[in-house]
Parts: C-alpha cells; sequence; structure tokens
C-alpha cells in the first residue's frame, strides 16, 4: 500500500504525519511523490504507524528516489 493510500483510507493528512513525524509537510509531499525517502527512524515510525501496511519495501521500490 501506498503512503498516499493509507493516508485517504485511514482519515490522516499530511500536515497531520508531518507533525507526528516532526518533520516538515515538504518532507511527507516528497515521499509521497517518491522523491525523497524518510530516514530510517521515520521509517520505522511509519511502518509501526500503519501497523505495517506501508513498509519500507515500498519506499526502497520508489524510482529515482533521493535519501534525505
Amino acid at each position: 500500500m501506498t503512503l498516499k493510500q493509507w493516508l485517504e483510507d485511514n482519515g490522516w493528512t499530511v500536515p497531520a504525519l508531518a507533525e507526528y513525524l516532526g518533520v516538515t509537510q515538504q518532507s511527507v509531499y516528497g515521499w509521497i511523490a517518491g522523491t525523497f525517502q524518510p530516514s530510517a527512524t521515520n521509517l520505522t515510525k511509519i511502518e509501526i504507524l500503519t501497523d505495517g501496511a506501508v513498509t519500507s519495501r515500498w519506499f526502497s521500490n520508489q524510482r529515482g528516489v533521493l535519501h534525505g
């Protein structure tokens, strides 16, 4: 499942996720777009928050992803 789909299905917004993780909204939008990948810490938090629905594997399968 994509991060975008999980947010929509679970009533979360980009601003809410950004606040929960302590990152900027731009970072979350970048993750959704596949432009950037979350840090290892945030990947773990996302996996826990989504109960494993969104995994680091999904992010690593994104083409052209920059780490940061």
